[in-house]
């Protein structure tokens, strides 16, 4: 993925520029945050509760005058303490893990140290440690989706993956899309939507991948799951629920909704969602997996162009199926 920039414009002189990548190792220092994370900070959207003073700077433009007061004394605790990296002590990144946290310290400070922890497990993760997992169509977050309620959209086929992909791949395909979003002040303010389409949901005997996913979402980003949207799930689902009650917060399970797909545009239009699922979304997996390799200067290993190019094909051909019964 691309790299991130976590620099402002009104940092320190002092702030280091981007380092090269390097291979990931353990280390008992505070992990730094990897150059796909540094070129990933985009300009933040103004939101309209806005403090009356004038900011300093555009990413804390959205803040209230009590946010902005909050925000700066967590800010200087943060400068202080030796457990938390360098990187994620800048004013830009301190914000951004406080505002996905409704501007709770406590929380906030939680999420870092949990971040970082995922950091030194995952490594500086690029297209291609995740390209083959992606390929398989379980996770995807169309650009620019969002619910009725603006809140970002991603998307979780419950479907078959062949045993070999292990449950480590599932982490780094989520951590991949995670960083790729969680810089934008707007989805740290309102949230995520997901949606699990288990149409075609096998039976799960084995709890250890979603309780993994479910961590990470919950503890180890700065990001608020806003609503779970499940589609037509098997008659096992209730088993399921009854198991995700101890490693699921209440709030969240409180969130979850089931819905027929037939209902689905009533949540989100359209527009964002792809035709097997009723939606007119020209987006292309495929095509955003390659255009991944190409912005990181890399070609894509034979195994993985061929399983691209099944996703391609499963595309194409749900697309018809969608058509016809049009």
């Amino acid at each position: 993925m691309a790299e991130v920039d976590t620099s402002a414009q009104h940092d320190s002189a002092g702030d280091s520029q981007t380092r090269h990548k390097q291979h990931h190792h353990k280390s008992h220092k505070p992990q730094e945050l990897s150059h796909r994370m540094k070129r990933h900070f985009k300009h933040p959207e103004h939101h309209k509760h806005v403090s009356k003073r004038q900011p300093k700077h555009e990413y804390d433009a959205d803040l209230t005058d009590e946010e902005r007061q909050i925000f700066s004394k967590f800010y200087e605790e943060i400068k202080a303490r030796e457990d938390i990296s360098s990187e994620l002590k800048k004013r830009r990144i301190v914000l951004m893990f406080l505002r996905g946290k409704k501007f709770v310290p406590e929380r906030a400070l939680l999420v870092m140290k949990n971040f970082m922890k995922v950091r030194e497990e995952v490594g500086n993760l690029s297209i291609a440690d995740v390209a083959n997992y992606l390929a398989t169509g379980v996770f995807y977050s169309i650009p620019d989706a969002v619910d009725k309620d603006g809140r970002k959209v991603y998307i979780v086929q419950a479907r078959y993956v062949p045993s070999n992909e292990a449950k480590m791949e599932r982490a780094h395909a989520m951590a991949y899309l995670l960083e790729r979003d969680m810089n934008s002040p707007k989805l740290q303010r309102d949230g995520i939507t997901t949606v699990i389409d288990m149409r075609k949901a096998p039976f799960i005997q084995n709890q250890d991948p979603q309780r993994q996913l479910s961590k990470m979402l919950q503890d180890s980003y700065p990001i608020r799951i806003g609503s779970v949207l499940i589609i037509e799930p098997p008659w096992f689902f209730k088993i399921l629920i009854g198991a995700m009650k101890f490693f699921i917060k209440a709030k969240v399970l409180q969130r979850m909704k089931v819905v027929k797909l037939e209902d689905l545009p009533q949540h989100i239009d359209k527009q964002f969602l792809l035709p097997d699922m009723g939606g007119h979304s020209t987006y292309s997996q495929a095509d955003w997996l390659m255009e991944q390799y190409e912005h990181e200067g890399i070609e894509p290993s034979e195994e993985v162009a061929a399983n691209i190019q099944k996703l391609r094909d499963r595309a194409q051909a749900a697309k018809l199926r969608a058509d016809g019964k049009s």
